[in-house]
């Protein structure tokens, strides 16, 4: 097992970095949960979210993409987003545009929730009102990890 190591950069705030064969990097902040905790109502408004780089040609680019979501503040999410298909390396093999409408999962209060939708299970954790951080692993080995903001 290859443990990650922490860095602090201020109060709450820092970066961790894998210590395995792989690229392991993310970010370290606090959660900043309104007065009473989260709910489905804590998210409204228009976010985004985009895949990131991938660092590494072994990879596999099964779907690229950037979406807009659109939370209605009673449970209701809206999707738009533009995809590209292919792998590293290779010529990409299909651009997909799909609109996708679904409503959240019950909204702990500690700000996580699923959801089912076309794309398949999707667990999330609310940073605060206006970042999110998405969790996929409904359709590759790898699980996607994506970060939503307004």
């Amino acid at each position: 097992m290859y443990p990650p190591v922490f860095y602090l950069t201020s109060p709450n705030k820092g970066f961790m970095l894998g210590t395995g064969v792989g690229v392991y990097v993310g970010q370290v902040e606090p959660q900043a949960a309104p007065s009473g905790g989260f709910s489905s109502t804590s998210l409204s408004g228009t976010f985004y979210d985009g895949d990131s780089e991938v660092v590494s040609e072994a990879v596999s680019a099964e779907m690229i993409g950037v979406e807009a979501l659109t939370f209605d503040g009673s449970g209701g999410l809206d999707i738009v987003g533009d995809y590209i298909g292919g792998y590293i390396g290779t010529e990409v093999n299909q651009e997909v545009d799909q609109t996708n409408s679904t409503s959240l999962g019950m909204v702990n209060s500690n700000g996580t929730f699923s959801t089912n939708s076309t794309y398949g299970q999707i667990n999330a954790i609310m940073i605060s009102t206006s970042k999110v951080v998405n969790i996929d692993d409904s359709t590759q080995s790898n699980p996607i990890i994506q970060v939503i903001k307004q």
